[in-house]
Order: structure tokens, then sequence, then C-alpha cells
């Protein structure tokens, strides 16, 4: 099947096997109003010079801000000069992208600004023990860190997110070199000239795809419960079964929480804990 690569209107640049296509909706898609979006998995019928979208894949997935389908894992990128307030919101995004069934992967970049005892190195070792993949870079990338961090991302459909002044562009830029200008210029000459706005737009990387968000304000976070919050994170899930109740919230009133023994235990990181119950007053 092709991957939808990008959208405009009723046009889209499909791809497979090192070919893109320009393709439109066949009738019956069009008649159900069948939406087609980035990521999608599709069947193109080819006559001639004519490419029409002849069914759509069930999606396993679905984000709407941005608008893509059938996505593998969010890896969401993190200066390593981070503070608090960025520290809050990484942990806010990783509960949110774990309550949507995705996976995380964590990129912190900026290692050479930051000494060898600094302690947000700490706070970046507490995630990887927590089961989260976790890499830390140089703006030189050539660390060994930086080639696994690629080996982990070269299959899957790979969305990239992060705060400002992250290095998250310069990061893609260095990974995905000319590909962005091919995709453009295969754009450009398919739509001959048409307007080319699209939604989201994927860019093929080794095996896999990677798409790119303008950063974490993209992110959809209506209708997250406080249920789900309180089975988001990698530990909250493994433990789900383990507190006295079965709609435990883990706060520190609930007797016989698993979670708020772990974190008593030092088994459970105190910035995150803190960070969700924050969170928990949110919603």
């Amino acid at each position: 099947m092709y991957r939808v690569i990008s959208t405009s209107g009723k046009s889209c640049l499909v791809y497979k096997d090192g070919e893109f296509l320009q393709a439109g909706l066949q009738g019956k898609l069009l008649f159900n109003k069948q939406t087609v979006v980035a990521g999608d998995l599709v069947e193109v019928l080819t006559e001639g010079e004519i490419s029409l979208i002849s069914d759509v894949a069930k999606r396993k997935n679905e984000l709407y801000r941005p608008r893509v389908s059938n996505v593998d894992n969010v890896v969401i990128v993190t200066s390593l000069t981070i503070n608090d307030k960025d520290l809050f919101t990484l942990n806010k995004y990783i509960a949110l992208v774990e309550v949507m069934g995705l996976e995380v992967i964590l990129l912190f970049t900026k290692r050479d600004i930051v000494g060898s005892n600094d302690s947000i190195l700490q706070f970046a070792e507490e995630y990887k023990k927590q089961g989260y993949k976790t890499f830390s870079i140089s703006n030189m990338y050539d660390s060994k860190d930086f080639d696994d961090f690629l080996k982990t991302i070269s299959t899957g459909l790979n969305i990239f997110t992060g705060m400002t002044g992250a290095g998250k562009s310069r990061t893609l830029n260095n990974i995905l070199q000319n590909e962005v200008q091919r995709v453009q210029s295969v754009s450009e000459y398919t739509n001959k000239g048409k307007h080319t706005t699209t939604t989201s737009k994927l860019y093929n990387y080794a095996d896999g795809y990677i798409c790119d968000t303008p950063g974490f304000s993209s992110f959809d976070i209506q209708g997250v419960t406080k249920q789900q919050l309180a089975h988001s994170y990698k530990f909250f899930q493994k433990h789900i079964n383990d507190c006295k109740f079965n709609d435990c919230l883990h706060t520190q009133e609930t007797q016989g929480c698993y979670v708020v023994e772990a974190v008593n235990k030092n088994e459970f990181p105190m910035f995150i804990y803190e960070d969700y119950l924050k969170f928990l007053k949110e919603i």
C-alpha cells in the first residue's frame, strides 16, 4: 500500500518503494465523505496519468493536532538547559502522549553545554530508569547516543515535537538533510503551481517516516480525564492493579496507593510525581 505523505484539498501526495504519486480521491470516497490524512495507508489505482485513491486502510490511531495517523513514536526534543517550568511541560506531555497510547522517545540536546555533574543529567537518567528510551546529544551530532537514536527512529512513523529553543529544527535538518527539499520539489512539480498548503507532511528516513510539528502547543489535550491521566506514565501502567482501589488517582490522601508508596521509597521520581499532581488539578 502507499503511504500518504501530505494532503492539499482533495489531492494527496503518496509514496511507495521510492515512487511519489499525486493522487485524487475516487468517487466512492468522496460520496462517503472519507477523509485522508498524512500517515494513512491507501490503495491507489492508476490509469494513464491519472491516479486515484480507491481505499483507505483502518487507522491504528489518529492525532488531530497535528492531523496525522498511524503514528508509532513521539520524539520529544528537550534542551538540557531546561528550567523547572519547561520540566513541568515535558512531564505533562509525556503523560499526554502515553494517554494517546503512543511510544515516547526523549531526545535531550545541548549535552556539550552542561557540565558532567550537572543536576539536569540526573533528571534525564531518571527517565531512562523508568523505561523511557532516552538519548542525550551534543550540537555536533557525533556521539554514540545520536547513532543509537537514529537506529531507534529508522522504522515506523515518528513525530517530532519540542519546546522553542530546544534544537528540534536543527536536529531535523541534520537528520533529513536533502529529504526536505526533495519532497518539496516533488510536491511543487506534481501540483504544477497550485496552492499546496498542507496540514502535516511526512519525510522519508531510512525505512520509516518523520513528521515535524510546530511544537508542544500543537497537541490537543482536551478530553483527557483524571482516570486516563492516572494510567498514563509507564510506572502507573505497570502497577495499574497494585493500588487498593481500581479508580485510584495516586494522591497523597488515597489509602493503599502503590504509586504514593513507591514515591516515598524513591522508586518513582518525586519531581515527576509532583508535576503529575499539578496536572491533575488542571483537569
